[in-house]
Order: structure tokens, then C-alpha cells, then sequence
């Protein structure tokens, strides 16, 4: 960010901070080259809410041209619907006390979930018996990331226990390689991408010659979408960083897309060998995936202090308290969470209102 468009931006930010700034501009180039690269790879995408959780943004990428969108929790569904997006899928596996909601839900929008073992089919028949309403069903392969996916020898059993069900239809097949988005070296991403979309193959040959078909194979993220759009097996994308962006995709070498989400923080103070104190910690700026990177002042490092409080130490400036800094997550998905809205702002830093973040 700009130090001129920072000054423009104080009027909006000032006594707000810490806010959670939006370069409304960069998040749709971000957007259209996204669609661009997909359409031109003949595959859907599917863009993950949980790094944004807002319905505004979600109907920008619609507009763009995505299919629909996925999310990780029913309280994310939930803000979607609610926000009149009307075709989602779940890309987590429920809680049994939640397939109520889900089937509810499917009401309003076309919905589709995870499963990956019978008990969770079983489940989700139980919850939509009597119901009008229809619920897709994607079986989750294990990836490699070892967090979910049907076990060996499992897989016809639970597409069986799908088909069993008026209430459910299986449609696909989930085989998300969230492990390698960041690695860093990209030839060794593609090949181990590459992989795990040959295992995922196997499996789906496996359904399909016992009679049960499979519409979509959806996968990857913004760190593999590369190596997604030039294998034949996937039909749908779910990237979702790559909307706002964030410094640890920049670290691993994925930088073609534009910073577009911003944590501005304000002097509070200046020590004596010039560290700036300022008014973001671990509330403001998440920094499980390292802390954030400093885009304003240039070449300053930053480091949380406390729940309310980070230095910025480093760097050629000249700030006194109550200025601006500007500051990139380390992890925008987590930051995000942190906080109750988006300032809306331009290439120039012009504000543009807010947005609401949702749960």
C-alpha cells in the first residue's frame, strides 16, 4: 500500500484501528484472473468463503463467473443462503445435530456435503427422512493430508448407503490436497498433486464400475490450481486464498495474485531505539502461520506483543504516534475471523464504505 493512499485512507480508518482494509480493485483483478485460467481450462470453479466469510464478495466471484461456492461450516453455509447465494457445498463433514439445519437449508439452495465413512451416511438419511428436500453428496478421499477420507475398501459401501437414501443423491467425490498448497518448490507441488489426483482416479473407476456415478471431481486450492487444470481428472476447483491473498502464499512463490486485504494499525507509541508500538496484536493479526508482513513502513519487520499490542521495528521512516502501518497476514483465512467487518477502500485508498463479516 501506497503511503499516499495510506494518508487518504486515515479519514476512513482513524479511531477504528485495528481495521481489516479491503483494496476492493485488487480483490476483482484477483477474481477475474482466477475465472480466466479456469474457463480457459474448461473446469468449474468453486471458490472457497472461509478465507472472506462474505456473501458480497461470494456474489462477486459469481459474477465472474463461478459455479458456486464452498464453505467449511454450516454457520458459513448459513451467512451464504442467507446472503442469497444459492448453490453451495460443504466441504467438512457435519455433526450429526447439524444435518437438521443442512436439510433446511436445502430449501433455499442447491447444498451438497462430505461424507467418508456408512455412520455418516447413516446419519444424514436419518436427518432428511420425511424431508422434501434433497441433499448431494460428494465421498471424501483422503488427499494425503490424513485429517478425513474413506478407508480402504470403503467406498462402494458408502456410495450404496447414499443411492439407499431418497433423501440424498451422490454426486462426486472430494479429493482435497490441502497439505501441499504452500509447498515451496512448485515442480515438486505438481508432481505430488499429480499423485494424489492418479489415487483419486483409481477410486473413482472403482464407483463407477459398480454402477455408481460420479458428475464432479472438485479439489485443489489456490497453491495447486496450477497443477488441477492440467490433469484430466479433476471437473471443479475450490481455491479460496486467492481472493484477498496473503503472505504466506507470497513466501511459497504463489504471487500472482495481488494483496488485497490489509490490517491497518496505529502508533501508540515509539521506544527509544525507534520500534513502533502499535495497536494490533493476536487479536487483530493471526499469526499461526508466522506473524504478518509489514507493507508499510517499507522494510520494517513486525512481531506480536500481546493480545492489543505488536512493534514494527525496522525500516527507513519517520512515524510519530497516532500514524498509520500498514500491515499483510501471515494468513488472511485466520485473520479474518478476527474481526466484524471489511473497510472498503480503492487502488487510491478512497473509502467505500464497510462490509460485514459473517460467522
Amino acid at each position: 500500500m501506497r503511503p499516499a493512499a495510506l494518508d487518504r485512507l486515515g479519514a476512513a480508518v482513524r479511531g477504528r484501528t485495528p481495521a481489516l482494509v479491503v483494496n476492493v480493485e485488487a480483490l476483482e483483478r484477483n477474481l477475474a484472473t482466477m475465472q480466466t485460467a479456469c474457463t480457459a481450462a474448461g473446469r468449474a470453479l468453486r471458490p472457497h468463503v472461509k478465507g472472506h466469510k462474505s456473501p458480497w464478495i461470494a456474489h462477486a466471484q459469481l459474477r465472474h463467473g463461478a459455479v458456486g461456492v464452498c464453505a467449511a461450516t454450516l454457520a458459513e453455509a448459513q451467512t451464504m443462503v442467507g446472503g442469497g447465494v444459492t448453490d453451495l457445498h460443504l466441504t467438512s463433514a457435519l455433526a450429526p445435530a447439524k444435518l437438521g439445519a443442512l436439510f433446511e437449508l436445502a430449501a433455499v439452495a442447491t447444498v451438497s456435503v462430505v461424507v467418508d465413512d456408512v455412520a455418516q451416511v447413516e446419519a444424514l438419511a436419518v436427518a432428511g427422512a420425511g424431508s422434501r428436500n434433497r441433499v448431494g453428496v460428494l465421498i471424501e478421499l483422503d488427499a494425503g493430508q490424513d485429517r478425513a477420507g474413506a478407508a480402504p475398501g470403503q467406498l462402494v459401501a458408502i456410495a450404496a448407503g447414499i443411492a439407499s437414501s431418497p433423501a440424498l443423491e451422490l454426486v462426486g467425490v472430494q479429493a482435497y490436497e490441502g497439505h501441499l498448497q504452500q509447498l515451496p518448490d512448485a515442480a515438486e507441488r505438481r508432481l505430488r498433486a499429480h499423485a494424489a489426483y492418479d489415487a483419486a482416479a483409481a477410486c473413482v473407476h472403482e464407483l463407477q464400475q459398480a454402477g455408481h456415478p460420479v458428475q464432479r471431481v472438485t479439489c485443489a486450492g489456490t497453491g495447486t490450481l496450477e497443477p488441477a487444470l492440467d490433469h484430466s481428472l479433476p471437473t471443479e476447483v475450490q481455491p479460496g486464498s486467492y481472493a484477498l491473498a496473503d503472505a504466506s502464499y507470497r513466501a511459497a512463490g504463489v504471487d500472482r495474485y495481488e494483496q488485497a486485504a490489509f490490517v491497518i494499525a496505529s502508533v501508540l507509541g515509539v521506544r527509544p531505539d525507534a520500534t513502533l508500538i502499535v495497536d494490533a496484536g493476536v487479536k487483530a493479526v493471526s499469526g499461526d502461520l508466522g506473524p504478518a508482513a509489514v507493507a508499510f513502513p517499507p522494510g520494517a519487520a513486525y512481531t506480536p506483543a500481546g493480545d492489543e499490542h505488536g512493534r514494527v521495528a525496522g525500516g527507513a521512516h519517520a512515524l510519530r504516534t497516532g500514524d498509520l502501518v500498514a500491515l499483510v497476514p501471515s494468513h488472511s483465512d485466520t485473520t479474518v475471523c478476527l474481526h466484524r467487518r471489511f473497510v472498503v477502500v480503492t487502488d487510491d485508498g478512497h473509502d467505500h464504505g464497510t462490509l460485514p463479516i459473517g460467522a
